[in-house]
């Protein structure tokens, strides 16, 4: 059964198999891509300083991909993620969050839970702010985002943190310490896009200045947080409705930021290409990127491209698909699979799975060739999808659409 196995592993990479600034370039004349390697040479040596990241929700957290979420997290022992869930209508119970980091034995992850009442005090008394939050102002919470080091300062005096930040929780994190060459002090401000910060993930020295720095926006960056509209002020102030956008951006982290570095002669991490981040997300994936693999807490870009060779790897994968899409007496067993030996992204295909099945079709290769890729794990809808469990029709396929 072990040869199976392995040759099931082979066809699965085969299948799926085809930044920053000190990366090596090459001439880009005739399809040469611009990254030879990845990550500057001695970064594996890099140790990453601990790190606080703070995620803000209100409402109850629904994601039907959160187990994933949580237990990615798991991986990185010097990153404390801390959730901050307000006025969860089914408080009382078990938080779906403390649920998830006891299921995979997460303690790394510190879960404050507040009622909107709680959240509203806090809120005056760091940012003298005197607002009267309800559930409709979940969104509006991602303006807050930038605020939350200086709204729970008890957290960042837990511990030594050389850096703190701000990001969403509907992501699956990669291996972060992969990127501790960003974290040596070169950079107080990293950021996660490739020209300016992003709401999904924005990382700042943990000093006074840069705990504070929405303030350097302030008188308007305050008032602006007194209403319910969200401004993208977490970002670039632009991607918004241009009737919520204010100057342009002008009060946003990103504008604050740039200011800041222009003042103060340092710069931020980016690349030479625009597909340089360290993030991709599901429109990446479906429009240039192709899939990406989580494996034993890494996360890589299986196929290449005219800017990476195969296998780079991303810190995380932002807003994959929203539904794991299996069927429900199987979802255990699959998220089981999924962490043991890996998932494929945007989608949550598992590597391989207990529940590998054969399609109805075959090549018209060797026999034994034939035999063996009649077992596609990576068909999801033939395996393990959702109640509807019928085959692919093999003109419904599609067409290898990335060349690399």
């Amino acid at each position: 059964m072990w040869w199976i196995l392995s040759f099931l592993l082979i066809v699965v990479a085969v299948e799926y198999a085809g930044a920053q600034d000190s990366m090596p370039l090459v001439n880009t004349t005739h399809g040469q891509r611009i990254y030879t390697e990845q990550f500057p040479p001695g970064s594996e040596q890099l140790e990453l300083p601990p790190v606080a990241i703070f995620s803000l929700y209100m409402g109850h957290v629904s994601y039907d991909y959160l187990t994933y979420t949580i237990a990615s997290m798991r991986y990185n022992p010097n990153v404390d993620f801390v959730i901050v869930n307000v006025g969860d209508p089914e408080a009382g119970g078990v938080n779906p969050v403390a649920r998830e980091a006891a299921r995979h034995g997460v303690r790394n992850m510190i879960l404050l839970e507040l009622s909107i009442e709680q959240w509203r005090e806090r809120v005056y008394k760091y940012l003298g702010i005197n607002v009267p939050f309800t559930l409709e102002w979940y969104y509006k919470m991602c303006d807050y985002k930038p605020t939350l080091a200086t709204l729970f300062p008890e957290v960042l005096q837990k511990k030594e943190y050389a850096f703190w930040g701000y990001g969403d929780i509907d992501v699956v994190w990669g291996n972060v310490s992969r990127f501790s060459h960003l974290f040596q002090g070169q950079h107080p401000v990293i950021i996660s896009g490739w020209f300016h910060s992003t709401g999904a993930l924005a990382l700042f020295k943990n000093d006074d200045t840069y705990r504070n720095m929405f303030r350097l926006g302030d008188p308007v960056f305050s008032q602006l947080l007194r209403n319910k509209t969200y401004h993208n002020l977490d970002e670039h102030g632009i991607q918004v409705a241009e009737k919520n956008m204010i100057k342009n951006g002008e009060y946003s982290v990103s504008h604050i930021v740039r200011e800041a570095k222009r003042d103060g002669n340092w710069n931020w991490n980016t690349g030479r290409a625009w597909q340089d981040h360290c993030f991709m997300d599901a429109g990446d994936s479906n429009q240039w990127a192709g899939p990406v693999v989580w494996q034993n807490g890494a996360l890589s870009v299986v196929r290449g491209s005219d800017s990476f060779p195969p296998g780079r790897e991303l810190l995380f994968y932002h807003r994959p698909s929203g539904r794991l899409n299996y069927r429900p007496d199987l979802r255990e067993s699959l998220v089981e699979d999924g962490l043991k030996y890996g998932f494929v992204l945007p989608d949550w295909t598992p590597v391989m799975s207990r529940h590998a099945c054969k399609v109805p079709y075959t090549s018209d290769t060797h026999a034994n060739a034939r035999y063996m890729h009649s077992y596609a794990p990576y068909h999801s809808q033939e395996c393990y999808g959702g109640a509807v469990n019928k085959p692919t029709d093999k003109a419904d396929l599609m067409p290898n659409a990335y060349p690399y």
